[in-house]
């Protein structure tokens, strides 16, 4: 809903790669809770999270807005660009999804493999990586926290440099927006 409100055609790519943003945060949380974990206790590292997560919802809530015409803070001038440049076929009504055609349809079960697949080996490292860098490899607390970011980080950066490959791509092209969706899917996600 943000990506299709508020990116232009020519960046959506790299706006796609914004919610890759939890990765910075998870990789800034592991070495900040071995460190807070080492030194304080175990219970310490959850509020801290829990503290943080506040501070960062009441944040969201005030700066982040469904389109450019409910935001608070925009300028005319910049609300204007972003909305001429927009797609003409954003819906502004809600639809109900036809459920029935969905659960009919293949590309619908592929990407829900797709993104079960996904999610699923970011949850097996986010629970399994620092328990194995400790336990098994040996490494020290405060060493876990650093290696188990790396995913993350590396995810990140990976969707910043396939999402400005994608726009250019697209911007030039030499692929659809389905084609590169595809393609992005199964050798990106």
């Amino acid at each position: 809903n943000l990506i299709s409100k508020w990116a232009p055609s020519n960046a959506k790519g790299m706006f796609r790669a914004s919610p890759f943003g939890s990765n910075l945060g998870t990789a800034f949380t592991w070495p900040l809770m071995s460190f807070i974990t080492e030194h304080f206790s175990w219970q310490s590292a959850f509020y801290v999270t829990a503290i943080i997560t506040f501070i960062t919802s009441l944040l969201w809530f005030r700066v982040v807005a469904d389109s450019p015409d409910k935001h608070l803070s925009i300028s005319h001038a910049e609300r204007n660009l972003i909305e001429e440049s927009l797609e003409l076929n954003v819906m502004s009504r809600k639809e109900f999804p036809p459920v029935s055609e969905m659960f009919k349809s293949k590309p619908f079960y592929a990407l829900l493999l797709l993104h079960f697949s996904d999610v699923w080996g970011i949850y097996f490292i986010l629970t399994s990586a620092p328990m194995f860098l400790s336990q098994v490899l040996k490494y020290d607390l405060k060493d876990v926290g650093m290696l188990s970011s790396l995913p993350y980080i590396i995810r990140l950066i990976s969707a910043i440099i396939f999402g400005g490959i994608g726009d250019l791509l697209w911007s030039k092209k030499i692929m659809s927006t389905t084609q590169i969706r595809k393609v992005f899917c199964i050798f990106c996600e």
